[in-house]
């Protein structure tokens, strides 16, 4: 019953991408590898005792860190006190 449910559910996602894919405003390239890439990267967890962090979450903080971002928020945090 549980694997009917995951493949229903796997179908209706991918339906929803392409549906997605195909009405996009703006041309993207390879819109269609990033997809089924950041699909694979969250379907691989890392798991440390009964904590599960997704792969691509692990990657995004090792290689991708939003230093901007960071000193923005940061300013904003000064501004509201």
């Amino acid at each position: 019953m549980y694997m009917i449910i995951s493949i229903t559910l796997t179908a209706i996602i991918v339906v929803l991408l392409m549906y997605r894919y195909k009405n996009r405003e703006e041309i993207e390239s390879n819109l269609g590898f990033k997809i089924v890439g950041y699909y694979l990267l969250g379907a691989f967890t890392f798991r440390i005792n009964e904590l599960a962090l997704p792969l691509g979450f692990m990657i995004f903080l090792l290689f991708f860190r939003p230093t901007t971002m960071l000193r923005n928020c940061g300013f904003q945090m000064i501004g509201e006190i």
